[in-house]
């Protein structure tokens, strides 16, 4: 395929808000879509080759077109990841960082980490993510599974349409309108309805690959017209993908139907370049030698700003300043251009040593997979070396990581919601009690569980539990809480505390004799008095609920919510900078307090506030008198520190309620 300086251009349009979004410039917002945009362009240029290579030659070597792949990716990724795992042993605690850095460089080298952070995180944007050196990978990983595929159905439409004597172009071009538009389809629908799952997946990308590919078979096989007048097409598309990077953002559902408009966009300025029979204005731009300069740097660009911009998020627990983001920023595009031209373009281009031919450059690829392999493994060793010889680092990564021994099914965190889980199956405490209590509400309530559990144990009761995460105990708008909140999850949100709502009846008949509702309620803030007259009214309706089958009530107030996640902070700067001072939370809780206080007027509804137990001598602790890590993030508490709260006045509480 002939070179085209406005495609390098076009790389350029992509990288600079993907590198400038992830740096933290807030008018970026949809920086992101600038992967977007490499998907379409990694669509033509490879579809093209194949194509050309099908129609000419009758056959595609999938061999040569792994070799290229290997040398155009592995070297500069190997690189990188080296080069990460060397930094995380300075700025990575081995408190599970340390450790996830290593298991992720080993999916990213086999391409596989799109499936990794899928599984693992909460999701692109969570703000946990910063601090996650090679989540940017699964774009590699993405494309990576794309060019497995591709070639493959490529070289067996091609066979099956020799074999029937059917035209190999028509039948690949409508092949692949095919399998573009039910990726577009499952795309928009898993949007809604598994947003972390469409944005992470090859198969709700696929679509973005095939616009490209369409586009490369239409201009070969001369299906669309040249004009002397394209020009149009190009700067309606750069137009395109500027309103995008503007105004779209997290909120945005990604990729669904929105995600036509930069791939369109992408569409229309490489269409408008091939059409053209005359120079256009806006191709010559692309065309400029800074446009195609960055565009060629791209690539290794990409790989190296995010490392680098994780490792100072996670160092400076989210408060770099400009001036260290500015300095990264340029730090790895110099990285990259040492990247680009010591290692990408001589074994691209010149081929050294075993790159030479294609069975040697899939050997080299191997044995740098094995390689890379190898150092995230020692690293891997290492940094569990390291924890298990300090108490204290043991404790962190206890507090973060250590799990409720429950049930999973009884979190009812599940998409669509399916319905409540058995109550049997569901309790804590002395479990055969005929004395029940129920636990209703989201992550805030869960948290509470295993000091229910030992609540329970002593005085006798069982615990229900019915905790949703990210769904509060109510149906208005302010019902979900958290990253990603989309109507699919409201309208689970409602079903949940509608099957809540039907339930209760029944828990009165059969010895329930209370529910205890907690929250991470809704906080303090500009708009307060409108958020706290639709939650209070909302809230009202649960409690309503409650009251009238006879039961009692007893909300718990929101604990500590701390700037940043305490294990990390504790990881990094040492537990006399990670505690806060009792003052500063009180004040920024008066009015969630506020709205709970009249609630607790009503005789059968009674308020408990935990922040007596957590925060003692005028100090918001964050390790206990046994070392035990009070907080498993900025604002959920420990197992442990769950359990702490077991002997607090909330035991007697219950106890008298019991009665």
């Amino acid at each position: 395929m002939k070179y085209r300086a406005d495609i390098d251009g076009l790389r350029t349009l992509a990288i600079v808000p993907v590198v400038l979004f992830h740096a933290g410039v807030s008018s970026m917002s949809g920086g992101f879509i600038g992967v977007d945009v490499f998907f379409v362009i990694s669509g033509f240029l490879i579809t093209g080759i194949l194509f050309r290579e099908l129609i000419e030659t009758g056959r595609v070597s999938i061999a040569r077109f792994y070799a290229r792949r290997v040398r155009r990716l592995l070297p500069a990724l190997l690189i990188v990841i080296a080069a990460t795992l060397i930094l995380s042993q300075f700025f990575l605690p081995p408190t599970g960082e340390r450790q996830s850095l290593a298991i992720s460089s080993i999916a990213a080298l086999f391409f596989a980490s799109n499936f990794y952070f899928w599984r693992t995180q909460t999701g692109y944007f969570a703000e946990s993510a910063e601090s996650l050196p090679l989540l940017h990978t699964w774009t590699l990983a993405v494309e990576e599974q794309f060019y497995i595929g591709w070639p493959i159905m490529i070289v067996l439409v091609g066979f099956l349409a020799f074999k029937f004597g059917k035209d190999k172009a028509r039948w690949l071009l409508i092949t692949i309108t095919i399998v573009g538009i039910l990726s577009f389809v499952l795309s928009f629908w898993l949007s809604e309805a598994r947003p972390k799952a469409a944005f992470f997946l090859v198969v709700t990308r696929a679509w973005e690959f095939a616009i490209g590919a369409i586009l490369a078979m239409s201009l070969q096989g001369k299906l669309l017209p040249k004009s002397k007048n394209t020009g149009w097409l190009v700067i309606i598309g750069i137009a395109a993908i500027i309103y995008s990077v503007f105004m779209f953002d997290s909120a945005t559902k990604w990729p669904g139907w929105a995600a036509l408009v930069p791939t369109l966009g992408t569409a229309a300025i490489i269409a408008g370049g091939a059409l053209s029979t005359k120079p256009s204005l806006m191709t010559g731009f692309l065309s400029t030698r800074p446009m195609v300069y960055v565009g060629k740097l791209s690539y290794s660009w990409y790989l190296w700003h995010w490392p680098l911009l994780a490792i100072l998020h996670g160092a400076t627990l989210g408060e770099q300043t400009t001036l260290q983001r500015i300095g990264v920023v340029i730090l790895s595009f110099v990285l990259s251009a040492i990247s680009y031209h010591l290692i990408e373009t001589p074994i691209r281009i010149r081929r050294p040593g075993p790159f030479k031919t294609t069975f040697g450059s899939l050997v080299a690829g191997t044995a740098l997979l094995i390689l890379g392999t190898a150092s995230a493994t020692v690293s891997l060793a290492q940094s569990k070396k390291e924890l298990g010889a300090s108490p204290q680092l043991l404790a962190i990564k206890k507090a973060k990581s250590e799990d409720l021994i429950w049930p999973a099914y009884c979190n009812h965190f599940q998409y669509p919601f399916a319905g409540l889980s058995p109550i049997e199956a569901c309790k804590l405490g002395q479990t055969d009690s005929p004395n029940s209590i129920m636990v209703w509400g989201d992550s805030h309530a869960h948290h509470f569980l295993p000091m229910f559990d030992e609540i329970g144990k002593m005085v006798g009761a069982s615990v229900i539990s019915r905790t949703r995460g990210g769904c509060r105990p109510f149906n208005g708008p302010l019902g979900t809480v958290g990253i990603g909140r989309t109507k699919a999850l409201l309208d689970d949100c409602r079903a949940f505390n509608e099957a809540i709502a039907q339930e209760l009846k029944q828990l009165s008949d059969t010895g329930t004799k209370f529910v205890v509702i907690a929250s991470r309620w809704p906080p303090n803030g500009e708009d307060a008095p409108i958020m706290n007259t639709l939650w209070e009214s909302e809230l009202k309706i649960s409690i309503q609920a409650v009251l009238e089958t006879g039961m009692k009530v007893v909300l718990i107030s929101d604990g500590p919510a701390f700037k940043h996640s305490i294990p990390e902070c504790l990881a990094r700067r040492g537990i006399i900078n990670c505690d806060i001072s009792k003052k500063s939370i009180l004040r920024n809780r008066h009015q969630m307090i506020q709205v709970l206080t009249k609630f607790a007027d009503n005789p059968n509804v009674s308020l408990w506030d935990p922040i007596d137990s957590l925060c003692k001598n005028e100090t918001c602790e964050t390790v206990n008198a046994t070392g035990a890590v009070l907080y498993k993030d900025s604002h959920h508490l420990s197992l442990q520190g769950a359990q702490f709260l077991a002997n607090s006045e909330l035991t007697i509480l219950i106890k008298d309620n019991l009665k």
